[in-house]
C-alpha cells in the first residue's frame, strides 16, 4: 500500500476477501501500536519539562492515548466524552492559568480560543494537513511577546514519519 488507492483497493478487497481482511486488521494493529508508543510518554515528559512555565496543548488522534497520558501524568483531558461543564472548567481553568498543561484527542482541534497557549505537542495524529493547521492554529494567537512552538512527537520506522512529512508539505512546501 504505497498510496491512498492502494489503501482503498484493499478495504474493498477485505469484504470478500478473508486474507486481505487480516491484512487490513494487521495494519490497523499497527497504526494503533505505533500511535499509543510508550516511549512517546517519555518523549512529552521531556518536552513538559523543557517548557516548564509555559502553557500547552497536547493533541492525540484517540481516546486511549489521551486517558492513559491523563491518568500518568496527571493532566486534564478533555475527549467528546467529557460533559461540556467540565470542559468549560478545564478551559477556563487552563486560561487562568491553574492549569498548565490540557490533553485531548481531535475534540479541541476546532472552535476554542485560548490565546496564551504558546506550545502545542502533537503525540499523533492523520497526514492530514487540515488536521494539522487546525492544531497549529490553537497556538497561533496573536499575543504580545508570545512565541508559538509546535512540535510533533512521532514513532521511527512507521508510517507516523512519513504522514508528518506529508501533512506539513501541502501547507508550505515542507516546513522543518
Amino acid at each position: 500500500m504505497r498510496s491512498p488507492r492502494g489503501l482503498l483497493r484493499l478495504i474493498m478487497l477485505s469484504n470478500r476477501d478473508p486474507e486481505a481482511r487480516l491484512a487490513l486488521l494487521a495494519r490497523n494493529e499497527a497504526i494503533r501500536i505505533s500511535l499509543n508508543a510508550a516511549n512517546k510518554v517519555d518523549a512529552l515528559v521531556s518536552v513538559l519539562r523543557e517548557y516548564g512555565g509555559k502553557k500547552v496543548l497536547v493533541f492525540t488522534q484517540n481516546n486511549e492515548l489521551v486517558y492513559r497520558v491523563s491518568r500518568s501524568l496527571l493532566i486534564p483531558a478533555i475527549t467528546h466524552l467529557t460533559p461540556k461543564a467540565e470542559r468549560e472548567l478545564i478551559l477556563k481553568s487552563f486560561r487562568e492559568g491553574r492549569y498548565r498543561v490540557i490533553i485531548t484527542s481531535k475534540v479541541l482541534d476546532e472552535g476554542i480560543d485560548v490565546p496564551d497557549a504558546s506550545v502545542g505537542v502533537i503525540m499523533s495524529g492523520t497526514g492530514s494537513s487540515r488536521e494539522f493547521v487546525q492544531r497549529l492554529g490553537r497556538i497561533l494567537r496573536k499575543v504580545s511577546g508570545k512565541r508559538a512552538e509546535l512540535i510533533e512527537i512521532v514513532t521511527s520506522d512507521t508510517t507516523e514519519p512519513r504522514a508528518s512529512y506529508r501533512r506539513k508539505r501541502s501547507i508550505d512546501g515542507g516546513m522543518r
